[in-house]
C-alpha cells in the first residue's frame, strides 16, 4: 500500500497484491476528500491508516481490493486547541483491536502546529474518537524527538522506533539524525537513542 502525491487536485491510495511486482501490479486506487498530503501509511487488518496534515484517516477495505471509503478522521490533539502537524503512522498489532494501537508522529516545525515534537497513540477499538489519546504519549522537551518522521514498531519487543531528521539532539550537524526508541506504553518510556545518522526519514523492523 502506498500513498500518492497531489496529481490534478487529488490524492490517491494505491495498493498492490503481495506477490506481484512491477508497475502493472496495481489492484486498487481511491480518492477521498479527507486525504490531505497522505503519508506514512500503516495497516491493521482491513484498515489503512494515513497521516493527513493535521488528521489521521482510517480507510477501510471491502474484500480483497476495493476501498469502502474513509472513516471519520482522528483529529490528533484536538483538546490542545492547536492544530497538530502529523507526519507518519505505525500500527502496534495486539491480539484484538482493544489491545492494538495506531501511533503517529507530529512535527512542531510545520505550520500550523502543536508547539512541540511529539508521539501520540490511539486504541484501534476506539478509532477515530481516540478521546483518551488526545494528549501525547511522548513530547518534547525531554523526549529526544527532533522532526520525527515515519516510525516502526516491534510488537514482540514492545518497542517503537522513531527516526529524527533534525540535529538538535546531538548538536552535531555532521551526524544530525537519530532514531529514538521508546517502550510501547501509555507513559513515555525512552529506552535508547541511536546516533551517527544523517537525516533518517523512515525505519523498518525485522520483527
Amino acid at each position: 500500500m502506498t500513498s500518492e502525491a497531489n496529481i490534478s487536485g487529488s490524492y490517491f491510495m494505491v495498493g498492490f497484491y503481495g506477490n506481484d511486482f512491477g508497475p502493472s501490479a496495481c489492484s486498487m486506487s481511491y480518492t477521498d476528500p479527507q486525504f490531505v498530503s497522505p503519508s506514512g501509511p500503516s495497516v491493521y487488518n482491513t484498515l489503512i491508516f494515513n497521516a493527513n496534515s493535521v488528521t489521521v484517516t482510517g480507510s477501510k477495505l471491502s474484500g480483497y481490493s476495493v476501498f469502502a471509503g474513509s472513516t471519520s478522521s482522528w483529529i490528533v490533539g484536538n483538546n490542545t486547541n492547536v492544530p497538530v502537524s502529523v507526519e507518519g503512522t505505525a500500527v502496534q498489532q495486539g491480539t484484538t483491536p482493544n489491545n492494538s494501537y495506531v501511533w503517529v508522529t507530529s512535527n512542531a516545525s510545520q505550520s500550523p502546529h502543536y508547539g512541540n515534537d511529539a508521539l501520540w497513540r490511539c486504541k484501534i477499538s476506539t478509532f477515530p474518537t481516540c478521546a483518551a489519546s488526545n494528549n501525547p504519549v511522548c513530547v518534547n522537551p525531554g523526549a529526544n524527538l527532533d522532526f520525527p518522521d515515519f516510525p516502526a514498531i516491534s510488537s514482540p519487543y514492545l518497542r517503537i522506533y522513531v527516526p529524527n531528521q533534525g540535529g538538535s539532539i546531538t548538536g552535531n550537524p555532521n551526524n544530525a539524525g537519530t532514531v529514538s526508541v521508546f517502550r510501547t506504553a501509555a507513559a513515555c518510556v525512552p529506552k535508547a537513542t541511536l546516533v551517527d545518522l544523517q537525516t533518517p526519514v523512515g525505519v523498518a523492523v525485522e520483527r
